[in-house]
């Protein structure tokens, strides 16, 4: 087996989209559409992140993955003991990683002002003995 070397630079990162966002209001109303907005949820996608060029550039990133569909898999590929192969996939999920395969040539482009309304996610944390309830900002 002859092995290849890989380099690449970026960093894989969720984004918010506009179809999670407006599935997220399809399947709960508003309450889950806030929720979509402000935590990482199943339908959000990773990008692998490219760093740009200049101060001034703008982001551009590729599609990597849902993370719906991946936390799905890799929860099946735990109860197989890690053995599962792609043929053990059902053809609802076979029909999902083909539509993927064409999606991953997906490339965006986001201007700096943008970057934290669609990379940003805000967690609620409740208060705990002395400390009070606070939000906090993170990127996954």
């Amino acid at each position: 087996k002859k092995t290849t070397l890989v380099k690449k630079t970026g960093t894989c990162m969720a984004r918010k989209t506009a179809a999670a966002i407006e599935s997220a209001l399809e399947d709960g109303g508003e309450e889950q559409l806030r929720e979509s907005f402000f935590q990482l949820s199943n339908n959000h996608v990773v990008y692998q992140v490219d760093p740009p060029a200049s101060a001034e550039a703008s982001t551009r990133a590729s599609y990597r993955y849902n993370v719906g569909l991946r936390k799905k898999t890799f929860a099946k590929w735990l109860e197989s003991g890690g053995k599962q192969s792609k043929s053990e996939l059902d053809a609802q999920e076979k029909k999902m990683v083909k539509l993927l395969y064409h999606m991953a040539s997906e490339k965006i482009e986001d201007q700096e002002e943008m970057f934290a309304k669609k990379f940003i996610y805000t967690d609620s944390v409740p208060a705990l003995s002395n400390r009070p309830a606070l939000k906090v900002d993170y990127f996954v």
